[in-house]
């Protein structure tokens, strides 16, 4: 398992477990990161171990030295805006309208999403 830390956590694909291999001694894995719209600078996330268990999660150990099990990882990302970092925004609607009528539907579209609870 891991845990991180960065401006946002949309910044990374998050990774629970790796494996065991037939070694019995390694685990290799990858953590994919996102290339969002924002210019936030370099960020930084820690993966670290918390814990080696078996399929049914019980611990396989007795005790652990986990004080070396974690690497610091920075995500290089620029400060200033650039066209990756642009989110357009179109807008349609009605060229006209009656005095007195409602209009029609006007709609805003982003060329990127949102961020969730903004």
């Amino acid at each position: 398992a891991y845990s991180y830390t960065t401006a946002s956590g949309d910044d990374i694909t998050e990774t629970t477990q790796a494996i065991i291999g037939a070694d019995g001694i390694t685990a290799t894995f990858t953590i994919d990161t996102v290339d969002d719209v924002y210019a936030e600078g370099n960020e930084v996330f820690r993966v670290s171990v918390s814990g080696i268990v078996d399929s049914d999660s019980n611990p396989i150990f007795e005790a652990l030295n986990l004080d070396n099990a974690f690497v610091d990882t920075t995500i290089s990302d620029e400060t200033d805006p650039g066209p990756e970092d642009t989110v357009t925004v179109t807008m349609t609607g009605p060229a006209n309208v009656v005095e007195g009528d409602t209009t029609t539907e006007y709609t805003v579209t982003l060329s990127d999403p949102a961020p969730v609870g903004s």
